[in-house]
């Protein structure tokens, strides 16, 4: 059912490559509401999502206050731009990114508040903003479209081609409040990559949102965790702020690592093994599987012991919830890295979420 929305506060646009026209325009259609598709103007020139990014963010209409741009790849949730309008009421000069790669650090934090019970966490600059799916107030939009058709055609180095991390220094130059969605409202889709970016590694949201999970006049926002957890690449990670006054955070190595959660190797080698025993359905025959359920278990017992420092706005412990599965689930293929990796797992994943749901409560019980 389309629900009515507040559509005079926001223009949308689907930032495109003349190559995805049909998939963009499609995507305008499912959206409605004045959707309009802006392409890349130079698409025979070097890939250069800043160049389209510039076009896309100038296009704030005149009569509204703030500007959505999507992606080309993505694939909206029904609760899309009811989302954005409330979104927009509650935090009118912010920044807000709708979408979090469940593998970065912002996907990390965003799924220790939305166990929290919140539904936006800060955005700080330990790597790019979002840009898949995004808010920004029109007068932002306007002063970030100047800066990115200067970098689009004139950037020499290839990270200053890209529109997230141009956003990320844009932001943090300008001092802007910036918030990242618990759960996404929108998805990615596979598709051949412009850039040439093809490496079938994971690319998908910490979890969708789902209508009942917040209250109707919810947009509370987490501002700020101390502690950021985070699973890619096999491995377990962990960033805490800087020490020795210098600012922002830093990843730890793992004896630290483990010297923060309060954790030995042997130990942790030890209750990953009793409760893979403890719950049927588990391969670990091969010393891969075995060492995956390690870092699993790490990774989920600091994601925990980071939980229990959050206030949260309910009271008592993190309900299980199918948006809560989920978000451990995407932790989990987060860490198998590739798709092929998820595809041999997929039978186990119902034992894999209980198996990291006992770890989470089990620090954050400690916590």
């Amino acid at each position: 059912m389309q629900l009515p929305v507040e559509t005079d506060l926001f223009t949308t646009v689907v930032m495109a490559h003349p190559r995805r026209a049909e998939a963009a325009h499609q995507l305008a259609r499912s959206i409605g509401h004045g959707a309009r598709v802006i392409f890349d103007p130079d698409p025979d020139g070097p890939p250069s999502s800043s160049r389209a990014a510039a076009r896309a963010w100038r296009h704030c209409g005149s009569t509204v206050s703030h500007h959505l741009v999507l992606q080309d790849d993505v694939v909206p949730t029904p609760l899309l731009l009811e989302s954005v309008a409330r979104a927009i009421s509650a935090h009118p000069e912010s920044a807000l990114a709708l979408y979090a790669n469940s593998n970065s650090w912002h996907g990390g934090a965003a799924r220790v508040a939305l166990l929290a019970g919140y539904e936006w966490v800060s955005w700080v600059p330990l790597e790019y903003f979002p840009t898949v799916a995004a808010v920004l107030p029109c007068h932002i939009a306007h002063e970030f479209a100047d800066i990115a058709e200067q970098q689009g055609g004139a950037a020499i180095d290839s990270d200053d081609r890209k529109d997230d991390m141009l956003m990320r220094s844009f932001l943090e130059s300008r001092k802007y409040r910036a918030l990242v969605r618990t759960s996404a409202l929108v998805e990615h889709k596979t598709m051949p990559s412009i850039a040439g970016n093809d490496v079938n590694e994971v690319r998908r949201s910490v979890c969708l949102a789902a209508p009942d999970e917040f209250s109707a006049d919810s947009e509370s926002f987490l501002s700020e965790l101390l502690a950021w957890p985070n699973f890619a690449y096999h491995r377990a990670r962990l960033k805490l702020p800087s020490k020795q006054g210098r600012s922002g955070f830093q990843t730890q190595d793992r004896a630290d690592h483990l010297m923060a959660v309060g954790l030995h190797w042997e130990d942790l080698c030890a209750m990953a093994a009793e409760l893979r025993h403890e719950l049927p359905g588990i391969p670990a025959r091969h010393a891969t599987q075995q060492r995956f359920l390690q870092e699993l278990f790490l990774a989920s017992y600091t994601a925990g012991w980071s939980l229990a420092a959050v206030q949260g706005p309910g009271a008592g412990p993190p309900r299980r919830t199918p948006v809560a599965e989920a978000a451990l689930r995407s932790y989990a293929e987060a860490g198998l890295t590739y798709e092929s990796a998820v595809e041999q797992w997929a039978d186990h994943f119902g034992a894999l979420i209980d198996f990291m749901w006992r770890a989470l409560e089990l620090a954050r019980s400690r916590g």
